[in-house]
């Protein structure tokens, strides 16, 4: 996403558009659009930041695919050692959300990666007991 922020709420058509916005507040590439069924198609995929963050036990992922892609949601402690795998195997098109229990962690940073197709995108977690 290039340092570019989700904007959700551009109504046009009755369909809801997300769209990318720059840090100089230009408008980018349309990444995903909602229509009146409440499907969601994206172009491209997307991963939404999670929620809380930071969270004391655990928190939620969302994502977007573009079409059914193999698909991994991967969490690590900041040192690289694998701490949890929430998704592994193929995904169908469409917002997909998956929670992280982190209870048994240290409080600490993680990292969520998912990796999607081609797509490939790291969050960080903050986990504070």
């Amino acid at each position: 996403m290039n340092g570019g922020a989700i904007v959700f709420g551009v109504i046009f058509s009755s369909q809801l558009y997300a769209q990318q916005i720059s840090a100089n507040g230009n408008l980018g590439e349309v990444l995903a659009v909602k229509d009146q069924q409440t499907k969601v198609l994206a172009y491209q995929t997307i991963i939404l930041p999670n929620y809380p963050n930071p969270f004391s036990s655990s928190t939620a992922f969302r994502f977007i695919l573009p079409a059914n892609l193999s698909t991994k949601l991967k969490i690590y402690d900041f040192s690289g050692r694998l701490v949890a795998t929430l998704v592994d195997g193929y995904c169908d098109a469409g917002q997909h959300q998956v929670t992280f229990n982190g209870s048994n962690l240290a409080s600490g940073i993680y990292l969520a990666r998912l990796s999607a197709g081609n797509f490939a995108q790291t969050e960080k977690l903050v986990l504070l007991k």
